[in-house]
């Protein structure tokens, strides 16, 4: 049997990263979620995530941040970003982690529609 996929779910609202956990749970992932930003560095390298679900804007350290350490790690795993800010800064996010040199997925809208989600994970497994 393969091994499950692995989800890292990346927002600082607690209820979004219980959100992202059951769903993607419920569609085979393992997830690890983080809500402090800080500790995005350290959960990442431990879990090794084969997909990333990414809050783009945060208190503190910013997705565009996180999107900056991934590309220094090497990270290969599709990243969709999500966000309820305007699409032409999302779309600039995933310009700059395209020039990266990171795998960024269509993004996700706040709030979040489960069906929209589950799309998007289905895709990158």
């Amino acid at each position: 049997m393969a091994d499950k996929p692995r989800l890292l779910a990346i927002d600082d609202d607690p209820e979004v990263c219980e959100f992202l956990e059951d769903a993607a749970g419920s569609l085979g992932f393992e997830v690890r979620s983080v809500s402090d930003p800080h500790e995005v560095d350290d959960v990442y390298r431990a879990f090794q995530p084969t997909a990333i679900v990414l809050d783009l804007v945060m208190p503190e350290r910013d997705g565009i941040q996180i999107l900056r350490f991934l590309a220094t790690e090497g990270c290969e795993a599709p990243i969709a970003l999500i966000s309820g800010h305007d699409q032409p800064m999302v779309r600039r996010a995933i310009s700059l982690g395209e020039a990266l040199g990171l795998n960024l997925t269509e993004p996700l809208r706040k709030p979040i529609q489960l069906a929209d989600l589950r799309s998007v994970l289905k895709k990158i497994t």
